[in-house]
């Protein structure tokens, strides 16, 4: 007679994350193919309680932005095609988890208050004034997404990912 229920959820070890090897370069972070970070924060080095979002990082030669002065948009399109991928889970602790989270706030709100103000001079034909408001809109987006990245693909081939991004504290640890 078999005891199975077959109503019983099934029982699966979940939550695992693939540790690796992984090993410091400097100021970068090697990671082996099919490794990923370990669950401490990348900033401070403390333990992660909370779960850690996988993200997934892309790479190109930097030889491709040759392909600019060409076109945009072959740089575009060769750009999708031979671009590397690597998923990893980088952690930050509560601390500078709040912390990244304000940032990102801050910057948006004065993306946004510069964009608004912006199209309000250049709608009352204040043209210089609303232009060099919407280039500094333009300019807090991109501080705004350089400050919001946790890590950044350095480098990616098969065998490995360099990752910086990664602060002295965590990069000790790996040593």
């Amino acid at each position: 007679m078999d005891d199975s229920n077959p109503y019983a959820p099934p029982k699966a070890e979940v939550g695992i994350v693939k540790h690796g090897d992984c090993v410091r370069d400097g100021k970068l972070v090697v990671i082996p193919a099919g490794s990923d970070l370990p669950s401490r924060c990348i900033v401070c080095n403390a333990p992660v309680t909370a779960s850690i979002k996988e993200i997934k990082l892309y790479w190109h030669s930097p030889w491709l932005y040759l392909l600019i002065l060409l076109n945009i948009l072959i740089f575009i399109i060769v750009g999708f095609v031979v671009r590397k991928s690597v998923k990893v889970s980088p952690g930050l602790c509560a601390t500078h988890s709040t912390e990244r989270k304000r940032r990102i706030l801050m910057l948006s709100a004065a993306g946004g208050a510069a964009f608004t103000v912006g199209i309000l001079l250049l709608m009352a034909n204040e043209s210089t004034s609303a232009i060099m408001l919407l280039l500094l809109a333009f300019l807090i987006l991109v501080v705004g997404v350089l400050v919001s990245r946790k890590v950044y693909a350095s480098r990616i081939t098969k065998e490995y990912a360099r990752l910086g991004g990664c602060k002295e504290p965590f990069l000790a640890s790996l040593e």
